[in-house]
């Protein structure tokens, strides 16, 4: 569990230090405006924030080591040093109950805290949903903002999600292979 905070705390000081807690999930390839637009309604909410970063999935850029190391440098720059923050992997499990069920012991969610579960995704299964609510965490349906995102050939995307990010970078990579301008030509 990593804490970015000047006062730093100790683990046990952790489970009773707000009555107010966010969890934000996301694998974060990459870090975006609209994750940071996320964080920054967390934070500005609530006493402390939780961030699960997500296992790195086939085919995916950042390891968990960079990821973390964007988030915290975001953290470092925003209003989030007068908050609790803190930083911790999750694996994928087999049921979003087991977890649920380890994120809660993780990050010591417990019945003193009023725990919100951040999220632009306002298409969540049912299944998650009632397993969050059964967990005494309540949803907290951010809308999605649209914001500008520059490719690495220098164009300017209109995109929401990591999702579209990863698609065009794929789009990218499919159209320097097919021109011959792959790393080491003379193109």
């Amino acid at each position: 569990m990593f804490l970015i905070k000047p006062n730093i705390i100790t683990r046990k000081e952790v489970k009773y230090a707000s009555n107010r807690l966010a969890l934000i999930v996301g694998r974060f390839q990459p870090l975006h405006e609209g994750h940071k637009f996320l964080i920054r309604k967390a934070i500005e909410e609530n006493e402390s924030v939780a961030i699960a970063i997500g296992q790195k999935r086939k085919g995916e850029l950042l390891t968990y080591k960079e990821r973390k190391g964007r988030l915290q440098e975001f953290f470092n720059n925003q209003i989030a040093k007068k908050r609790i923050v803190r930083l911790v992997y999750m694996r994928d499990e087999k049921t979003d109950k087991i977890w649920l069920k380890k994120l809660k012991k993780k990050l010591n969610i417990t019945e003193r805290t009023k725990n919100f579960f951040y999220t632009g995704d306002w298409d969540l299964p049912e299944a998650y949903v009632a397993e969050l609510k059964s967990s005494q965490i309540d949803l907290r349906k951010v809308k999605r903002i649209i914001f500008d995102y520059q490719s690495a050939d220098g164009k300017t995307y209109r995109v929401s999600s990591a999702t579209e990010i990863r698609s065009l970078t794929c789009r990218e990579k499919q159209n320097t292979k097919a021109n011959g301008k792959g790393i080491g030509s003379r193109g």
